[in-house]
């Protein structure tokens, strides 16, 4: 798994199958990488991803094919994936909406590490055989970047202010 992660001007190759399954590759550059998803609640139950931070490229490539992102030596950066989101029209109509954005792959190795070590967790029932599960704890609540003259207004001292400069900082939103 690469590390440190992309930095904005990184020069990447989207490769992926099309939906016709053809194999492509398609070569851009990172513009921005840590955009913050903000999926916002769908009128009915689904899933949405939050508290992620995702890479944005230079070209719009649409949603015709998914797959990874590597560098110039084949090594996987991230993974090239849909998200959906549902945009309202006034009060009573609303539409949905696929993009696709780079999930760094630094972020799901720190799962995948504990998925393939196994252990500290229960032991789970697949295929006939137990199995550990790997302990994975998680923050049930929803963070939201902000400004730091936000969080400035909402109490963050100064030390904390010079601490987080080119830093993003997050609020609760939900919990």
């Amino acid at each position: 798994m690469t590390e440190p992660p992309l930095r904005r001007g990184d020069a990447v190759i989207l490769v992926g199958l099309s939906r016709s399954l053809q194999a492509t590759s398609r070569k851009s550059v990172v513009t921005n990488p840590f955009a913050a998803l903000n999926i916002g609640s769908a009128d009915c139950p689904r899933f949405r991803a939050t508290n992620m931070e995702v890479i944005e490229l230079d070209t719009d490539f649409g949603g015709t094919f998914s797959g990874v992102l590597t560098d110039e030596h084949g090594r996987v950066q991230a993974i090239w994936g849909s998200f959906s989101t549902q945009l309202k029209y006034g009060c009573s109509s609303s539409e949905d909406h696929q993009f696709v954005r780079g999930i760094p792959v630094y972020t799901i190795s720190q799962v995948l590490d504990k998925i393939i070590s196994g252990g500290n967790g229960s032991n789970l029932l697949i295929n006939g055989i137990k199995r550990p599960m790997p302990l994975v704890r998680i923050l049930e609540v929803e963070f939201y970047p902000t400004l730091l003259s936000k969080a400035r207004s909402f109490g963050l001292s100064d030390k904390w202010v010079q601490k987080c400069f080119g830093v993003r900082v997050s609020l609760i939103d939900t919990i």
